[in-house]
Parts: C-alpha cells; sequence; structure tokens
C-alpha cells in the first residue's frame, strides 16, 4: 500500500496517491491505525483522571478535552481529590484565539495563541481527516523514526516532529515542537507522548497522554483516557471559551 498527500488545500483529498509520498513511518501508521481508509472524524471528546505537577508536587485531578479537529478544542481541568476542588483550569483555542486560565490567572495574547494552536495539532494529527482543514498542512521526511509537519499559523508556519519507535507497534509515541510556555517567554521545547494505544469505538488512540517542558524536572502533565466519544457534539463549549477571551481582554491581569 502506498498512501500520499500533496499540500492541503481546502478542496484536497487527504490521501492523495497521485501526488508527494508521505514519510514511510507515517505510511505505516496509517496502514495500522486506518486499514480500510480514513473515517471521517469531525470531533472529538476526551475524559480521565490525571495529575498535574508544580513546583515538583503532583496534584491528582481530572479533565475533559473536547476538539473540533483542525479547528479548535475547549479543555477542562479539575484539581481535586473525590467531590473537594482545590483549583478549576481552562486551556482553549477557539476562533484562532487561545487562553489559558488556572485558578484567578488567566493568559491570553500572541504566545498563548501559538501554544493553544500547536496543541491542538498534537491531537489533530491523530486524526487523517483533519490535515485537510488545514491548507497548507505537509508532510516531510527526515528518516525511519521521525517525520516532519509543517503547520501553517497567522502568517507564518510552524513545525513539529512526529516520533515513532522502530522497535516497537507502528503508531506515532510522541509529538514536539517549539512553544511558547509563558507570556514574553522565548519559545521552549514541548513534548506530547501518547502511549498506551488501544482500539476505541473503532479508532486507534492513545489512552495516555503525557506533557512535558524541556528545562523542567519532569513531565508536566500525566492524563489517562477512560472515556472517548468520536463526533461528539463539542461546539456548545466554545462559547464559554470566547467569553473567557472577551473577560479576559476587558480585565487587568492577576499577579501569579
Amino acid at each position: 500500500m502506498t498512501v500520499t498527500i500533496a499540500t492541503t488545500t481546502a478542496t484536497t483529498p487527504v490521501l492523495d496517491r497521485s501526488s508527494t509520498e508521505l514519510p514511510l513511518p507515517v505510511v505505516r501508521w496509517l496502514e495500522v491505525a486506518w486499514p480500510r481508509g480514513t473515517d471521517d472524524v469531525e470531533s472529538l471528546e476526551v475524559s480521565g483522571p490525571l495529575r498535574i505537577r508544580r513546583n515538583r508536587l503532583w496534584m491528582p485531578g481530572d479533565g475533559t478535552m473536547r476538539f473540533q479537529l483542525g479547528a479548535g478544542y475547549v479543555s477542562d481541568l479539575r484539581i481535586g481529590l473525590g467531590p473537594l476542588t482545590a483549583i478549576r483550569g481552562l486551556d482553549a483555542y477557539v476562533d484562532g484565539t487561545g487562553i489559558t486560565r488556572v485558578g484567578r490567572q488567566t493568559d491570553v495574547g500572541r504566545e498563548i495563541d501559538q501554544g493553544a494552536f500547536l496543541a491542538l495539532w498534537a491531537q489533530s494529527l491523530l486524526f487523517p481527516t483533519a490535515w485537510a482543514r488545514l491548507p497548507g498542512l505537509r508532510w516531510l521526511a527526515v528518516d525511519d523514526t521521525r517525520a516532519l509537519v509543517a503547520l501553517p499559523f497567522g502568517a507564518g508556519v510552524e513545525t513539529g516532529v512526529l516520533h515513532f519507535d522502530p522497535d516497537g507497534p507502528a503508531f506515532p509515541v510522541a509529538f514536539e515542537a517549539d512553544r511558547y510556555k509563558v507570556v514574553g517567554g522565548p519559545k521552549t521545547r514541548w513534548r506530547a507522548d501518547y502511549a498506551e494505544w488501544h482500539w476505541r469505538e473503532g479508532l486507534a488512540l492513545p489512552t495516555r497522554m503525557i506533557v512535558t517542558w524541556a528545562g523542567d524536572h519532569g513531565p508536566w502533565l500525566d492524563m489517562h483516557i477512560e472515556s472517548m466519544t468520536p463526533n461528539a457534539d463539542v461546539l456548545p463549549h466554545f462559547d464559554r471559551a470566547r467569553e473567557a477571551i472577551a473577560d479576559a481582554r476587558r480585565t487587568p491581569p492577576v499577579p501569579a
């Protein structure tokens, strides 16, 4: 099986056998994950327990992430035990704008937009039908364990690397990119590890995601996915993010 892809436009087929070949590790993955071709998955809702590390201390909680694949997402995070909640968080990317809110601290700005865009594509890349929703997305071969993806963003292009394990299953093991960590700061290497792949609702998905910032003392987030719903109605949640973004733009930032 030879699967190929062109630089995408709004009308380009996702998989096009007449154009430039995909990197070999991507082809191997698609042959296993989508053996009958790609299903048109528009959206995805996942939820489960998680841990977030702050100042070397792991704090338990849970989260629900809702993706309009290739377009936007809204993630609700809660830190606490049982019915007791210590902190709530919101992370979102809607209408090309990002927001991060942890407790009373809310951040918006071009750096947050860029970081949220990459977080969106760390998930959306796992669904080939999402690729055509970003005109100009391109795959570039690196070697048997890595594939570079170019993601048009704003007036430029962000790049990420999809990693594969040559000695393991064909599924991707991680996505890496240079992402802004804070407003006003430099880009930092950011890595999302995909682990514990399983078949759910007919789809091959990682059921564990571990997020790490370069220079930190270990991962920042470790989430186990216990519930997954493809083509869920996620758009109503986007209005909450829009309201939060509008409110953040009107309100002076609260010191951390």
